[in-house]
């Protein structure tokens, strides 16, 4: 779970799909709304399966998943 900004989920994106285990579930959280698209995008770029974007307000949260 990760509850930052969208440029350091960016930044931080290989460090955090390194550690995602097989079959495990990411949560990235805190995210404008405007920003959960291209979050998800790069996150499944690196192989991970977007499962859904969840928006309350102006704010937004993407979940991922990694394969088992």
């Amino acid at each position: 779970l990760a509850n930052i900004q969208a440029d350091v989920l960016e930044l931080l994106r290989d460090g955090i799909v390194a550690r995602l285990a097989p079959g495990g579930a990411l949560v990235l959280s805190g995210l404008l709304n405007e920003q959960a698209d291209p979050i998800a995008t790069i996150y499944a770029s690196l192989g991970l399966e977007r499962l859904r974007v969840t928006i309350q307000d102006d704010w937004s949260a993407v979940v991922l998943s990694r394969k088992p």
